[in-house]
């Protein structure tokens, strides 16, 4: 599953969606299919570049260019990962098979992950285009050492492996995710609807 510019923008329509329903408590993201995310479209993302502000005028587009694409679809106010990150609804991410670059920021803003044990969390795109996105999240979920390790030195990490270094929340079986990631939607939609605002709130 790759992700392009349109398909990031259905996903935050879907969260205007749930945003407005007072009846929804929890949200599953998945991928269909083996995987979850190889990331971007390569394709789209460079259009995505040339077509923001500055990014035609040169043979590559330039830093500021793909800033001001990043920070309009992805990590801006109206971007899908802030959305994730922000939304007042528990997020609860099913991760399985590669999980790379969206599938990895995505294990970052939502809540709650769970992940099949054949599930591997990644960034490719940063061993030629640099580091991007909001690390912070990466640095406070697994620590400033492993963040360096999977930034510098292009780590893709099992499932047990994000597990142990906090990035997600457990692992399980293939055969067992969907139970597992259905039952932890019923619990949390469980809790008071004022409560559960309240704690996300405060997180």
């Amino acid at each position: 599953n790759v992700i392009d510019s349109a398909m990031a923008r259905a996903v935050c329509g879907y969260l205007d969606e749930v945003e407005r329903n007072d009846m929804i408590k929890a949200v599953v993201i998945t991928g269909e299919g083996a995987d979850l995310s190889a990331g971007w479209d390569i394709e789209d993302a460079w259009q995505m570049y040339v077509q923001a502000p500055g990014g035609a005028t040169k043979k590559v587009p330039s830093q500021r260019a793909r800033l001001t694409a990043i920070d309009e679809l992805w990590w801006g106010p109206r971007g899908l990962y802030s959305r994730v990150l922000r939304c007042r609804k528990v997020t609860i991410l099913q991760a399985r098979g590669a999980c790379l670059e969206t599938g990895l920021y995505l294990a970052l803003c939502c809540d709650l992950v769970l992940a099949a044990t054949d599930a591997r969390f990644g960034n490719p795109r940063w061993a030629t285009l640099g580091v991007d996105g909001d690390i912070s999240l990466l640095i406070a979920s697994v620590g400033l050492k492993r963040a360096k390790e999977i930034m510098y030195c292009g780590a893709e990490w099992s499932a047990e492996q994000a597990r142990r270094y906090g990035l997600v929340d457990d692992a399980v079986a293939e055969a067992e995710l969907a139970a597992e990631v259905a039952r932890l939607a019923a619990m949390c939609a469980s809790i008071m609807r004022d409560r559960g605002v309240t704690e996300k709130y405060a997180v």
